[in-house]
């Protein structure tokens, strides 16, 4: 709303000069988070920016909307997406097509393993 009405008020080289300093003191420093609390970035902190590697995410739920691996398939990783939401895997065959994406449930069984359901 509010960037509508800046669009109706202020004349077009004053729009450019915003969004150049915008762009200059603001985006540059952003870090871009797709997991829910910024989980990702931690990850990559912690793992000191390893180039490439492997995940495997259990609850994928969504190929980068709170998605704990999608940082990371964007630096060229690769892994295994595995959810048991109905038609969860057609989103991520379609954006992670490097990724194993696996649509089933995975439980516990008695013997200490487990069993894919």
């Amino acid at each position: 709303m509010l960037k509508y009405l800046l669009k109706k008020i202020l004349p077009h080289k004053a729009q450019y000069l915003l969004l150049y300093y915008k762009n200059l003191y603001i985006t540059r420093f952003q870090n871009k988070s797709y997991a829910q609390q910024g989980e990702d970035l931690i990850l990559q902190e912690m793992l000191n920016n390893i180039q490439y590697g492997f995940y495997v995410d259990v609850g994928a739920h969504h190929p980068f909307r709170f998605s704990n691996t999608y940082l990371f398939y964007q630096k060229g990783w690769k892994g295994i997406n595995i959810d048991a939401m109905p038609n969860s895997m057609k989103l991520f065959s379609r954006f992670r097509p490097r990724d194993i994406n696996i649509e089933c449930g995975i439980a516990l069984n008695g013997g200490g393993g487990y069993d894919i359901l």
